[in-house]
């Protein structure tokens, strides 16, 4: 049985729950979809500058988006939409995470598939 990795320097064992944690560029990614999307919106106003630069500082103060080891993606996303809502409530939690980039997924082959090859042969 293998160890379970952990931080070398803080010692948390790493989360194995969902999907892994992602650093802090994807959700400033996010927010710059975000302020795209709002330019182009008829229904929404557009975010400012200042607004958008709030919500940056407020995801650079939290020490949980620098500790990849201690969350998984569906914490890491609730913090953000809370940092984005805190300053523009007016927004739809949906809309929010909707503008975050998609997170790939390994391909793999279905084991039925593999299986169905493997007696083939």
């Amino acid at each position: 049985m293998r160890l379970h990795t952990y931080c070398v320097t803080c010692g948390k064992v790493r989360n194995i729950d969902g999907p892994p944690a992602k650093k802090l560029g994807f959700y400033m990614r996010g927010l710059s979809t975000l302020k795209e999307y709002l330019e182009r919106s008829a229904q929404y106003g557009k975010m400012t500058q200042s607004q958008s630069r709030l919500i940056s500082k407020a995801l650079e103060k939290l020490e949980e988006f620098d500790d990849l080891y201690g969350l998984n993606l569906e914490v890491q996303g609730q913090l953000y939409l809370e940092a984005v809502c805190g300053v523009r409530p007016d927004l739809d939690d949906e809309l929010v995470l909707r503008m975050l980039p998609r997170v790939r997924r390994r391909s793999r082959r279905p084991l039925i598939v593999m299986m169905a090859r493997a007696s083939a042969a």
